[in-house]
């Protein structure tokens, strides 16, 4: 049977802890290896050294030799148990912290949704006080002078009914007409008084409760104020609580496996986490590598429509250099585009079968734009150079296609990445607060509850903060964006 390429070896984990281990049983030294030892041609037993003694001893010297880890892990033990001791009350006086101001946080969070809400509605009743004091003005010269104005038009109505009493068809001008011009009047005068004052009134009401709504946020504002003390409190007792754990509990605990246990896993599942995390920063890279990828390739199109103009036009060799310096810019931007392109499929490997077959396409697309640009730029006359930027204007369109499908693909790979640190970023917490709860717990074996809680409750969910490690903006640096210049 063949062995494997890669013996299988025994790793250790440095994140993972290991309990203490004590020897069972030590092999007997035989006293005929130390036969020529000076030691033992001392006179009497009581003579020698007790070190000496115990060599002739075989059975004395494997109880003593097992009994010293123990005696060593027990020393360890209590040692320990003095150090949480020393600062029981202080994790006795954070858990009472965290107690008193659990709801400060989620209090605080509502109280802002609550002045956001607040303000938006100021903001509504101060644009009606402006529209309603807008409409005043444009109707108070009506109101002020509506006595004027109707003691002109009660004149003139006069004046007009005399000349037609004079005529001789005076019969015709009813005397209601009149009065019905003067009732007309004054009612329109009574209706713009009646909209002039719900005008006020309504004014009225809106500034009315422009005052009330200032004076809830004036009070809501400084309950805030209250929150975000409490709730500094809170996160500050929240790590200092960590330190305080992370100072005693790092490492092994002796006389405490449960602890050990819960940290080997805590660890764990924030090594897959950390390692999912970097895996969305990744993904995210490729997309930014594929976008100057693109960059590149919208130059490369620009140069190669430059040269098919002047192709077109130019005579003799002199008139088509021109078109011979825009292919060579055009095959310069395809091998930074190609470059580009290696960079985005390191940071999207291992590569799935779509995208790996696409990054296929689009290398041979390169080589394709670079086999045709190069040989005419070096010797090719009009018509070479015609068929030379027809095949390449093809290779370029393809290769846009390509790399729309790949953008699109690493941004799918990005929202799966995403999704595993959602995932993973829950089980972290629930891991940290297991730990966290066995840890409180040992305090509570070795020195009581204290004034804390005897329950564990957490609090405060960290899943948000643990999913929130990916959302940094990803900035491609000098190096990895040489020769990409925008057209």
């Amino acid at each position: 049977m063949s062995s494997s390429t890669f013996p299988l070896q025994h790793t250790v984990d440095p994140d993972i802890k290991h309990n203490f281990s004590v020897p069972v049983s030590q092999k007997s030294v035989s006293a005929r290896s130390h036969a020529n030892d000076a030691s033992s041609a001392l006179p009497g037993p009581h003579t020698q050294p007790i070190s000496s003694r115990h060599q002739n001893q075989p059975t004395n010297a494997t109880s003593i030799s097992s009994r010293k880890p123990n005696q060593e892990l027990e020393v360890s033990a209590e040692l320990f148990r003095n150090r949480i001791v020393a600062v029981a009350s202080t994790n006795s006086a954070l858990l009472v912290t965290l107690r008193d101001t659990s709801h400060a946080p989620a209090a605080l969070a509502q109280k802002g949704v609550h002045i956001f809400k607040l303000r938006e509605e100021l903001s509504e009743q101060e644009r009606a006080i402006e529209d309603v004091e807008r409409r005043l003005e444009e109707s108070k010269p009506r109101s002020n002078g509506g006595g004027f104005l109707l003691v002109l038009k009660q004149a003139s109505l006069s004046i007009f009914t005399l000349l037609r009493r004079k005529k001789t068809k005076a019969s015709e001008q009813s005397p209601l007409d009149n009065a019905g011009n003067g009732t007309s009047t004054a009612e329109q005068k009574d209706a713009d008084d009646t909209a002039y004052f719900t005008l006020l009134s309504e004014k009225s009401r809106s500034q009315q409760r422009k005052n009330e709504l200032l004076q809830q946020i004036e009070s809501s504002s400084d309950e805030e104020k209250d929150l975000q003390l409490k709730a500094s409190k809170h996160e500050t007792a929240h790590s200092d609580l960590d330190n305080l754990y992370n100072s005693l509990f790092s490492g092994p605990t002796p006389g405490f496996p449960s602890e050990d246990a819960a940290e080997s896993a805590f660890h764990r599942v924030q090594t897959l986490h950390e390692g999912n995390t970097a895996t969305v920063l990744a993904r995210r890279r490729a997309g930014q590598f594929i976008q100057q990828v693109q960059r590149n390739w919208k130059n490369a199109g620009i140069y190669l429509k430059d040269a098919s103009i002047r192709a077109e036009r130019g005579s003799g060799i002199l008139g088509f250099s021109d078109v011979k310096s825009d292919l060579r810019n055009v095959e310069h931007y395809a091998t930074i585009a190609g470059t580009g392109l290696e960079k985005s499929m390191l940071n999207l490997a291992p590569l799935g079968p779509e995208i790996y077959e696409l990054a296929q396409r689009m290398e041979g697309i390169v080589r394709g734009v670079r086999s045709v640009s190069i040989p005419v730029a070096s010797w090719g006359g009009k018509a070479e150079l015609l068929e030379a930027i027809s095949g390449t204007k093809q290779h370029w369109e393809s290769g846009n296609e390509v790399l729309e499908q790949l953008l699109y693909a690493a941004k799918e790979e990005e929202r799966g990445a995403r999704l595993e640190v959602r995932e993973s970023a829950r089980e972290l917490d629930e891991r940290r607060s297991a730990l966290q709860q066995v840890r409180q717990e040992v305090f509570e074996q070795v020195a009581g509850f204290g004034e804390a809680p005897p329950a564990y409750h957490n609090c405060c969910s960290r899943t948000e903060a643990y999913k929130q490690q990916c959302d940094v903006v990803v900035e491609l640096d000098d190096e990895e964006t040489a020769g990409t210049v925008e057209q």
